[in-house]
C-alpha cells in the first residue's frame, strides 16, 4: 500500500494523471452541450487518460475540427401564419336548408378536399311573398301562353293558305308568312318553358331537388376542413359559416427583426426556421417581404418569408426561431455545437490529443450557425484544424478526472 501511494505521489508531481479502465459516470448518459460545473482550472491543460474500452462504455464520441466558410445569419423570433391565399371561409350565399344529393357527401373535419368538388347543397327557401309574386306571375304567363298558341296556330294555317297559291301570290308573301310562324313559334315555346319553371316553384314541395333554387357550393381551393360549423338539414344564414378549408401546402413565417439588425437584412434572400414541436427539422424559407413600418412598442420590423411545408407539419401560431442569411460570410474554425460545454463561464471543448488521452482547452466562440460554432482566431492556440474534439461523453471525461488511479503494468 505504502508503495502504491509513493507511486500515485510520484505520478502526480510529474504532471501525469492517471484514470481507472473501469471509470465510469452516470451510467454512460451524455452531458454534452450542457454546463459542468466545478473547479475548470483544476482540469484545463492538464492530461485526461481514458482506456479505450471505457470510452466504448461510456460512448464516448468525436468529430473533426474543420475550417468552414459559414454564412453570417441574424437570428430573429418568428410564428407561422397561413397564407391568405390559401385559406376560404365558406358561408352560403343564399338562405336555405342545407340538403343531400346523389353525388354529394358531407365533407367531415380535417377530410382533405379538391378544387371544385361540392361541399355543399343549399335549397333556398321560398318565403310567403315571394310564393305570391310567382303564383302572380305564373298566372300571367298561362294567359300570355294560351294567346301564344292562338297565334301560333293562325300563323300556322296562313303560312299552310299561302303556301297552296305559291303559283299565284309573289315570293315576298311566301316569306312574310314564314316569318310570322316562326316568331310565334319561339314565342310559344319560350312562353311554355317559362310556365314551367314557375308551375314547379309553386307546387313542388320546398325542399325536393326539383326547387330551381337550389344552389351548389363549391370548394374554392385544395385543402382540409379546418372548421366545420353545420349538419345536413340545418338552416343556414347569408352571414352562417359552414366551412373553413386551409392549404398547408406553403406556410409563411413572420420574423420580428430588431432594428439594429434591418440593415444585415436588407440583402437577405433565405432563412432557415426551426420550430419547438420539431426541434431536429430545419424548413428553407424564401424571402417574401420586408415590412416598411417598426413597431414602436418592440422596436422589431416584420420579415416575411414562404416555407414550402414538406409533411405538412407546420400549422398556424406555431413558434419558431429564424436565422436569416444575410448574404455575408464567416470563415475560420469550426465545431459542432455539441462540442462546446460552459464550465465556470468560459467555453471549454475537451479535446482529443492521443487515443486515450483528452485535453480540456477554453476557446472564444465568435459565431453560431445551425449545428455549428465558429471560434475565434484567438481560439488557434487552443485548437487546431484536423483535431478531434469529443461530441458526447464530456461530463464522463470530466467525472473520470477526480478518480485518478495508477495505471497497470503492462
Amino acid at each position: 500500500m505504502k508503495r502504491y501511494i509513493l507511486c500515485t505521489i510520484l505520478l502526480v508531481m510529474s504532471g501525469v494523471l492517471y484514470l481507472p479502465v473501469d471509470a465510469v459516470a452516470h451510467g454512460g448518459e451524455d452531458h454534452g452541450g450542457e454546463s459542468l460545473a466545478g473547479n475548470t482550472g483544476s482540469i484545463l491543460g492538464a492530461p485526461i487518460f481514458v482506456s479505450v474500452e471505457t470510452q466504448i462504455r461510456m460512448g464516448i464520441k468525436t468529430a473533426l475540427v474543420q475550417k468552414k466558410k459559414l454564412p453570417k445569419q441574424v437570428k430573429a423570433l418568428g410564428r407561422t401564419r397561413i397564407r391568405p391565399e390559401l385559406e376560404a371561409v365558406i358561408s352560403s350565399p343564399v338562405e336555405g336548408r342545407l340538403v343531400s344529393a346523389a353525388d354529394y357527401v358531407q365533407p367531415k373535419l380535417g377530410e382533405n378536399v379538391r378544387k371544385g368538388q361540392i361541399i355543399a347543397v343549399v335549397d333556398q327557401t321560398i318565403s310567403g311573398p315571394d310564393a305570391i309574386n310567382l303564383s302572380i306571375e305564373q298566372t300571367r304567363i298561362q294567359s300570355e301562353l294560351s294567346q301564344a298558341q292562338t297565334d301560333l296556330a293562325m300563323a300556322n294555317k296562313e303560312y299552310e293558305r299561302v303556301l297552296k297559291l305559291k303559283d299565284v301570290v309573289p315570293d315576298k308573301e311566301i316569306w312574310r308568312a314564314e316569318t310570322a310562324l316562326t316568331i310565334a313559334r319561339e314565342r310559344h315555346d319560350g312562353l311554355k318553358k317559362q310556365g314551367s319553371v314557375y308551375e314547379t316553384s309553386v307546387d313542388q314541395p320546398r325542399y325536393q331537388s326539383t326547387n330551381p333554387k337550389r344552389v351548389i357550393i363549391k370548394a374554392p381551393l385544395d385543402g382540409i376542413i379546418a372548421e366545420t360549423h353545420v349538419t345536413l338539414g340545418e338552416y343556414v344564414r347569408l352571414d352562417k359559416e359552414l366551412y373553413h378549408i386551409i392549404n398547408l401546402s406553403e406556410v409563411l413565417v413572420e420574423a420580428d427583426v430588431f432594428e439594429n439588425s434591418i440593415s444585415l437584412v436588407s440583402h437577405a434572400t433565405y432563412a432557415k426556421v426551426i420550430v419547438e414541436a420539431y426541434p431536429n427539422d430545419i424548413f428553407t424559407g424564401k424571402l417574401v417581404s420586408i415590412g416598411t413600418t417598426i413597431d414602436p412598442q418592440t422596436r422589431t420590423l416584420k420579415v416575411l418569408f414562404l416555407v414550402p411545408n414538406t409533411g405538412l407539419k407546420l400549422v398556424a401560431q406555431m413558434f419558431a426561431d429564424v436565422f436569416i442569411e444575410t448574404g455575408e460570410s464567416f470563415e475560420g474554425l469550426t465545431i459542432p455545437k455539441t462540442a462546446l460545454v460552459n464550465q465556470d463561464d468560459q467555453s471549454v471543448i475537451y479535446v482529443k490529443t492521443s487515443g486515450e488521452q483528452f485535453v480540456a482547452r477554453p476557446v472564444i466562440v465568435a459565431e453560431r450557425y445551425m449545428d455549428s460554432v465558429l471560434l475565434s482566431p484567438d481560439s488557434s492556440l487552443s485548437i487546431k484544424e484536423g483535431e478531434r474534439v469529443v461530441i458526447q461523453g464530456m461530463y464522463q471525461i470530466r467525472m473520470s478526472a477526480s478518480m485518478p488511479e495508477a495505471p497497470k503494468n503492462k
